[in-house]
């Protein structure tokens, strides 16, 4: 029986904070309390009519600004978030994995950072590469960009 989108965000959410369910870090703790009281709304919003496709839309609105939430954290406990965040795609929404892989190519190509968006997802991808020995060589791309990015934006 194949799963649908909505089950399958839900068990991203779910592996995402579980595997980080040791962390004491307070932005995290309310995070995963946040998520676990909207978890238990589902089941009556979709006695009250609300379709399983609003909720999966609402869940991957949630999935593209998690990363932007955890740049507020520390390194060391946004690194360990990041590899949790790419675990729990891994998982449960590849497609999410293959199109900001697509959309990194795209920056790397011609060599920019092109607004805000952009810069989450290059951010994002450093946080998941850093911390990794040895170092991978797109890292030091990956931050260049960055660097010219904050830059321009300072200048505007």
């Amino acid at each position: 029986m194949r799963t649908g989108r909505f089950e399958r965000l839900i068990k991203a959410f779910d592996r995402f904070h579980s595997e980080l369910s040791d962390a004491s870090d307070e932005r995290l703790i309310r995070l995963r309390r946040t998520w676990f009281a909207y978890k238990r709304e589902y089941p009556e919003a979709l006695r009250q009519g609300v379709r399983k496709q609003q909720l999966a839309t609402g869940l991957e609105q949630g999935l593209r600004e998690l990363p932007m939430l955890l740049r507020s954290m520390k390194p060391h406990v946004r690194r360990k978030a990041a590899a949790a965040y790419e675990a729990a795609l891994a998982s449960y929404a590849p497609e999410f994995i293959e199109r900001d892989r697509d959309r990194l190519q795209r920056i790397l190509d011609r060599n920019r950072i092109r607004g805000e968006s952009e810069f989450h997802l290059v951010r994002n991808r450093i946080d998941m590469l850093e911390g990794r020995v040895p170092a991978p060589k797109e890292l030091d791309r990956l931050y260049e960009l960055v660097a010219a990015f904050e830059v321009s934006f300072r200048r505007s």
